[in-house]
């Protein structure tokens, strides 16, 4: 059991993006050129790809070029396009934004110079950027809370302010949930147990210990709000090969876990602006190697009971 009594205590939701590849259907006579795809292709306005093999075009479309978001299964490139085309693949060269300008941090912000427009993704984003610190280099992540021209404001780096000159990317979303009635972790160990013989001493048995399933439910059964609710589609709407990573406590950032949505949830209109019943439910996509505790079960309980826990 988490226990939010004391600190910020909120638990954080994080989905980092997959760089998007598939195949393309054809391109259109314009200029721009529209590009279709037979399958959702999850890029967004300013992310370079590449194309290969596509064929029949006047001139080729084939290289790096960016693309402009029209719909679901259509981008548009700056190349016009006079024969039509047909065929080919794709691949994402670049997550949702990618820094080119010498960039500078402080605890709150990230700057880039060449004053660029961040467009492309919404206030919620996750900026990943790097600390170098003895010849080593360590990832630090925040959320972004405001945009201007090449000006990022995010709430706080995880790992420290990164360090100036480091390319930033931004590579997914982060939503924060709030306070919810019950948050219950569950860690089941998982065991694996052969029966080996053993000749004239008779059968015996051999248990090969793999780490600790992991579960976690987030109850909101009496109420959610619409705009919490919003806000999580971005983090459900998930691909096969993007991350979905939990964090129980924002405040406590070192317990991450890989999960999916592990069960189906309901929703009951309630009021004018909310909801009720649901209960979110994440499993683990990997075992972990130890159950999470932050200090010691009672340290400090008399001052803060559950600070700790």
């Amino acid at each position: 059991m988490s226990s939010f009594i004391s600190g910020v205590g909120v638990p954080r939701l994080i989905r980092v993006l997959d760089r998007p590849a598939g195949m393309i259907t054809s391109s259109s006579v314009a200029n721009p050129t529209n590009i279709l795809f037979p399958a959702k292709h999850r890029l967004v306005s300013g992310q370079t790809i590449r194309i290969s093999g596509h064929t029949g075009s006047t001139p080729a479309v084939d290289g790096d070029r960016v693309v402009t978001y029209v719909d679901e299964y259509n981008v548009t490139v700056p190349v016009n396009v006079t024969v039509a085309g047909s065929g080919g693949n794709f691949e994402a060269l670049t997550q949702i934004y990618e820094s080119t300008g010498t960039t500078t941090f402080d605890s709150t912000h990230a700057y880039e110079t060449g004053s660029p427009e961040f467009t492309s993704f919404p206030v919620g984003a996750r900026v990943l950027s790097y600390v170098v610190s003895g010849g080593l280099s360590y990832p630090t992540y925040a959320k972004v809370t405001a945009k201007a021209t090449g000006i990022l404001t995010v709430d706080a780096w995880s790992n420290g302010t990164p360090t100036n000159a480091q390319k930033f990317i931004i590579d997914g979303y982060i939503v924060d949930l709030p306070r919810s009635q019950e948050l219950t972790e569950r860690f089941e160990p998982d065991n694996l147990t052969h029966s080996l013989y053993g000749g004239d001493e008779g059968s015996k048995l051999d248990n090969k210990f793999r780490g600790f399933k992991y579960r976690c439910s987030i109850d909101y059964s009496k109420y959610a709000s619409a705009d919490m609710l919003i806000a999580l589609r971005r983090i459900f709407k998930a691909a096969p090969r993007d991350q979905i990573i939990l964090i129980p406590r924002k405040d406590f950032p070192k317990f991450q876990y890989n999960v999916i949505l592990g069960e189906a949830f309901e929703l009951t209109k309630q009021r004018l602006d909310g909801y009720k019943k649901p209960v979110f439910v994440f499993i683990g996509k990997e075992n972990v190697a130890n159950f999470a505790v932050a200090d010691g079960y009672g340290y400090g309980y008399a001052e803060n009971y559950g600070y700790q826990l």
